[in-house]
């Protein structure tokens, strides 16, 4: 209704134009025809006097002297109307047209999939893949989801673990990549490993002072954050849970392929410490342990140079069921002394490799 009513407006302005111009070219015209008859009258006049000898040079009259002022006004106003009618662009309006449809059915499959394969997945598996039977097919299928991966890299990973399995649904499987989490291969799935978020995704046990964050006294190469989690004169616990299928797995590739799951953490002192790991394969539940690592490693009594010392450990061939990783550490000061002296730890890591 407003454009509309703008357009109603435009019409009616464009009219009043129109007619202002009609009247200034019937003023014109009048102008024009009293200049002719003032014309004939001087002509007259000049004869007479030349009849009688009386010839001189003529004087200009004022009523001729006021048409030509007039003729220049009715210029100008035709100059200013033509501005004004430039400015106004009647828009006729019309209704939009529809959308064009085309058939892709006569299409081969190869360059179908191609055409599929610029579509972002959400839409393939939630829209594309209802059309009909062979679109199922063809998203279902490796092709479309391969040109998809050599355009995204992160997508290769993805792409090659769903090959090691027998029936791979890639329309899941490739689904998770872009819209999940994140890439579930060759990243650390622990959060806030070096307590830039202060103890934020972690469950924490505080003995003695308890846990505090520090800056690092010595920088750890690769980590997110040169700050750490620094024990006090009593246990100090800190665990993680993992969920493997939120974070981008699938059940058939943790049972039949089982990919390496990699961990790591970085731990030291700078007064002496004592430091332990345990970390945990477990099954749906989250009771039933399939597979364990775990660490203690010689104390610290005294360390003035405040370097950190890396414990890793790879799981292999776990066996089937993995479906959480529960990722434990701790840390004390070995002398029993008030305040935050015990093991520092950070750059915490748990990672799903591809062999």
């Amino acid at each position: 209704m407003e454009r509309e009513r703008q357009l109603l407006e435009q019409q009616d302005s464009r009219r009043q134009l129109e007619q202002r111009e009609r009247e200034l070219k019937e003023q014109r015209w009048q102008l024009m025809a009293q200049r002719r008859q003032l014309e004939v009258e001087r002509g007259q006049l000049l004869e007479q006097q030349d009849s009688r000898g009386q010839l001189k040079r003529p004087r200009q009259w004022e009523p001729q002297q006021e048409i030509e002022r007039e003729l220049k006004r009715q210029r100008l106003l035709e100059r200013e109307f033509r501005l004004q009618s430039a400015q106004f662009t009647v828009v006729q309006w019309a209704p939009p047209s529809p959308p064009v449809l085309l058939d892709l059915t006569p299409l081969p499959d190869e360059l179908l999939a191609r055409i599929l394969s610029w579509v972002p997945g959400c839409v393939l598996v939630t829209h594309c893949r209802l059309v009909c039977r062979r679109w199922r097919d063809l998203i279902d299928g490796p092709t479309v989801w391969r040109l998809q991966g050599e355009r995204c890299p992160g997508l290769g990973a993805t792409l090659a673990a769903a090959r090691l399995c027998l029936l791979p649904q890639w329309s899941r499987i490739c689904l998770l990549e872009p819209f999940g989490p994140g890439r579930p291969f060759g990243r650390n799935l622990l959060r806030n490993p070096c307590g830039q978020d202060q103890f934020s995704h972690w469950q924490v046990e505080h003995g003695g002072h308890g846990w505090k964050v520090e800056e690092n006294r010595c920088p750890v190469e690769g980590a997110p954050a040169q700050t750490c989690f620094v024990s006090s004169y009593h246990w100090c616990v800190k665990s993680q849970l993992v969920d493997l299928l939120k974070e981008g797995l699938w059940e058939e590739l943790l049972d039949t392929y089982q990919p390496e799951i990699y961990i790591s953490d970085w731990w030291g002192t700078r007064c002496g410490c004592e430091y332990s790991i345990c970390v945990k394969l477990l099954a749906a539940n989250r009771s039933t342990v399939i597979a364990e690592f775990q660490a203690s490693p010689d104390g610290l009594q005294q360390s003035n140079d405040s370097q950190y010392h890396q414990v890793s450990y790879r799981f292999r061939q776990y066996g089937r069921g993995v479906r959480y990783v529960h990722f434990l550490h701790r840390g004390k000061d070995a002398h029993f002394r008030l305040g935050r002296y015990g093991a520092q730890i950070t750059n915490s890591t748990v990672m799903v490799k591809l062999n």
